[in-house]
C-alpha cells in the first residue's frame, strides 16, 4: 500500500513538472495585414499578394507566410500572415523585408492603384507554437 501511495505521488509531482514546463514553453508572434484592394484590382491583388507572399518565403524559408481573400464575404481586403517565434526574429524580418529592392519594388507596384491602405497588427498565439487544441 505504501509502495502504491509512492508511485502515486511520484506521478502527480512529473504531470505537475510537466505542466509547468509546457506553460513556460513560448508562444509565437503573428504579424497580421490587412490590406484595402482598390476596386476593379482584385486580379491584380492576387497576383501582388503571391509575390509578397513568394518573395517572404524565400527570404525566411520554413517560416510560416500566407495570404489571402474573403470566399464568401466582399471579396475587397487582402489579408496576409507571417509567424514568427520571437520578438528579435520579427525585427530581423522586417528589416530584411525593407532593406530588400524586389520589396519596395513590390510596395511601389502596390501603391500604384492596386491596394488603398494597409494596416498591421502584431499578435500572440494562445498555444505554444506547433501544438494544437488536440495531440
Amino acid at each position: 500500500m505504501r509502495t502504491m501511495i509512492a508511485v502515486l505521488a511520484l506521478v502527480g509531482v512529473i504531470a505537475a513538472t510537466a505542466v509547468e514546463v509546457a506553460a513556460q514553453e513560448e508562444r509565437s508572434f503573428i504579424n497580421f495585414r490587412v490590406c484595402e484592394i482598390v476596386p476593379g484590382q482584385q486580379a491584380a491583388a492576387q497576383s501582388l499578394a503571391r509575390e509578397f507572399v513568394d518573395l517572404s518565403r524565400a527570404k525566411f524559408p520554413g517560416a510560416l507566410v500566407n495570404g489571402w481573400t474573403h470566399v464568401l464575404a466582399p471579396n475587397d481586403h487582402m489579408h496576409f500572415l507571417a509567424v514568427v517565434p520571437d520578438l528579435a526574429t520579427y525585427q530581423s524580418y522586417l528589416e530584411a523585408l525593407v532593406a530588400d529592392p524586389a520589396y519596395q519594388a513590390l510596395v511601389q507596384k502596390a501603391g500604384g492603384g492596386i491596394l488603398a491602405g494597409c494596416t498591421d497588427e502584431l499578435l500572440r498565439a494562445v498555444s505554444p507554437a506547433g501544438r494544437g487544441p488536440v495531440e
